[in-house]
């Protein structure tokens, strides 16, 4: 499982859909739509600082086969676009643009755009996916297929429960530096929508780049997210996600007080 650090795309659950494979075909499409914004404060030496960064990416998802309760997905990042803006200045970037793409950061961040990338589901569960291509990222977000694969079908937990309904679930990276522990309620049920609302307790710790410079940082805080499905198809129409997080950033060797809140949209057409 793929737990990011400064993009918290943390795994919201692992839905089932041993119910509805037999509603699927091979080449039906989904075209995905996530815009995110994330909102970093700190203070070095007395002095503030905040970088705020909004980025919008476009995800298609393709079904390539359908065998009993196994179904085989195809992703593929086709657009990444957004601002950032450090200190005042504003930069924009746009991977159909020339001259993000001429950008060598940009370029090597962007390498992997349009590389599709599979995964298999088991009974709702990612079993297995390519090595192929990484998560297309720009900065501190990133674009993940594999927590969109997570998310786009109805938790088996949900399917024939009544309003209120709750269950648990826990899920760490494999070094066990992220975490996340989330309570999950069926909070909606009623014609043909199906909502759940997830109140998750999140911890990261680990070492990541920015701007060039490693950064140690150790923290926790919450996310909420709320995700909308159709009863009819079993798949996800949107999601919103709203985080909040506190802790330290180490920097060449000062330890900065780090506050990091988001919120992000997903909507599946």
């Amino acid at each position: 499982m793929k737990l990011m650090m400064l993009s918290f795309s943390l795994v919201f659950f692992l839905g089932g859909i041993q119910a509805q494979t037999s509603k699927l075909v091979a080449g039906t499409k989904w075209q995905v739509t996530k815009t995110q914004k994330l909102t970093n404060s700190s203070n070095m030496m007395g002095t503030d600082f905040t970088t705020t960064i909004n980025t919008k990416g476009n995800i298609e998802i393709e079904v390539k086969s359908v065998h009993d309760s196994t179904v085989l997905l195809s992703t593929k990042v086709i657009r990444i676009t957004g601002s950032a803006n450090m200190m005042g200045q504003e930069n924009n970037f746009d991977s159909d643009d020339s001259s993000t793409m001429n950008n060598p950061m940009a370029a090597s961040l962007l390498k992997d755009l349009g590389k599709p990338e599979e995964f298999t589901v088991v009974n709702g569960r990612i079993k297995d996916h390519s090595a192929g291509a990484e998560n297309v990222s720009l900065g501190a977000l990133s674009i993940n297929p594999e927590e969109i694969i997570d998310e786009l079908f109805v938790p088996a937990d949900a399917k024939n429960r009544q309003e209120g309904f709750k269950w648990a679930a826990d899920n760490k990276s494999d070094d066990g530096s992220q975490k996340a522990v989330s309570i999950f309620t069926l909070t909606k049920t009623i014609n043909d929508i199906l909502e759940v609302t997830a109140n998750t307790t999140l911890s990261s710790k680990g070492t990541s780049k920015m701007m060039g410079m490693d950064v140690s940082q150790n923290l926790t805080g919450t996310r909420t997210s709320v995700m909308s499905y159709n009863k009819l198809s079993s798949i996800l129409t949107s999601a919103t996600q709203a985080i909040d997080l506190k802790g330290t950033a180490e920097v060449m060797g000062n330890n900065l007080p780090l506050n990091t809140s988001g919120t992000a949209t997903i909507t599946v057409q």
